[in-house]
């Protein structure tokens, strides 16, 4: 860079002359505007390396102290945009892991020869026009009995909640892996799988711990409001239905206090360990914002996930009823294989939906980044630590 190197300020960006990004006096920064024509902007760009630095948020905020809507989904674009084929391969990957687990884990708990067996007999028992007999009762019996290869409940707990926590996990670490790609994206630094995957485990994990917790305290909650209805209705019977109209309503409102507060906490688990301190001081003041944001863009990502999936799903669902019809019209085939190809085209399509499911986690990041005027938290390294601004 020459002595002559222009003054900081606000320059068209080389890459993207419909955008706009900082020039720090020796070097370009990562940050740009998407939300309409900066202060002091200059009409020339110098030359220069990008600097993995970013300059303070500038540009028009509305009376919450947050960028405008705009900013919202110029933020979601440029995320798609630049992300969307490391978005589809990430979803693609843990939603394919997480299906062949859970088949697995249910051929080993299910002997599907007897499950075939007991369909067929409880279909010949429907169609009986007769009174059904002690016979038949035990036919029933006996072949509904074969179905598990497991007899211990307690085994049968154990798988259960290992398959939900496989869900729970698979979930956790699509939203952070999602949310680490639209933190690059959205700051225009490199969007990369290794770091993605890195942060995606990581912020995973902490997440997962984040929803044990609520859930723990959200059965705890429940739990206390059913005692206090039981205890009510043994005294005072009208006020158990007052108890049990005013703690429905009562958990209502908290999760909306929850998904409100805790909105930014998905982005923020990727960047480091006390996400629910910082969310919670983050979004003080902020609430409604927050909270109208994430509804507006959890509405518009369904809307655009429902039109997507129904045009992707038209061969799925062609498939599938090929798959029916063919089961049902070969010669001595049961129940079963009906039962098999209509799981089948669920579990094939189960990667896809939450592919698009990821539309609705990329739309945190942008009110991530309104409450986080503050350099430091603008994007972080392949460490996953956050960028520190030069001074």
């Amino acid at each position: 860079v020459s002595d002559q190197s222009p003054a900081p300020g606000w320059y068209p960006d080389p890459a993207d002359p419909a955008q706009y990004r900082y020039w720090d006096g020796t070097g370009w920064t990562a940050e740009t505007t998407g939300w309409g024509m900066p202060t002091g902007w200059r009409s020339e760009a110098p030359t220069g390396p990008v600097a993995p630095t970013y300059a303070p948020a500038t540009g028009v905020l509305t009376s919450s102290g947050m960028r405008r809507l705009s900013a919202l989904f110029d933020d979601v674009g440029r995320i798609i945009r630049l992300a969307w084929w490391q978005l589809v391969v990430v979803g693609l990957s843990i939603w394919a892991a997480a299906t062949v687990i859970v088949v697995a884990l249910t051929v080993s708990a299910i002997d599907f020869a007897a499950l075939d067996r007991a369909l067929d007999v409880t279909q010949r028992t429907a169609e009986s026009t007769g009174q059904r007999s002690s016979v038949i009762e035990t036919q029933l019996r006996d072949a509904w009995s074969a179905v598990p290869r497991i007899d211990s409940p307690a085994v049968w707990i154990a798988i259960g909640l290992v398959i939900a926590l496989i869900l729970m996990f698979a979930s956790c670490l699509q939203i952070a892996a999602t949310n680490r790609l639209g933190i690059d994206a959205a700051a225009g630094q490199p969007v990369r799988l290794g770091p993605a995957w890195r942060s995606g485990f990581i912020g995973g994990v902490r997440l997962l711990g984040y929803s044990l917790l609520w859930l723990v305290v959200l059965l705890v909650l429940t739990a206390a409001w059913v005692a206090l209805i039981a205890l009510t209705g043994s005294v005072v019977p009208v006020l158990a239905v007052l108890v049990g109209v005013l703690g429905f309503f009562g958990l209502i409102v908290l999760t909306f206090l929850i998904a409100g507060r805790f909105a930014p906490l998905t982005v923020q688990v990727v960047v480091g360990i006390g996400a629910l301190r910082w969310s919670w001081a983050a979004t003080r003041g902020k609430f409604w914002a927050v909270l109208g944001r994430a509804l507006l863009w959890s509405i518009v990502a369904s809307i655009v996930s429902q039109i997507v999936l129904s045009v992707v799903f038209i061969p799925f669902s062609l498939f599938g009823m090929g798959l029916v019809g063919t089961a049902v019209a070969t010669p001595g085939s049961g129940p079963l294989q009906s039962l098999v190809a209509t799981l089948a085209v669920s579990l094939l399509s189960l990667p896809l939906t939450m592919v698009m499911a990821a539309l609705s986690y990329i739309g945190i990041v942008p009110i991530w980044r309104d409450l986080t005027d503050d350099p430091v938290y603008r994007s972080i390294d392949d460490a996953g630590q956050p960028i520190t601004p030069v001074a």
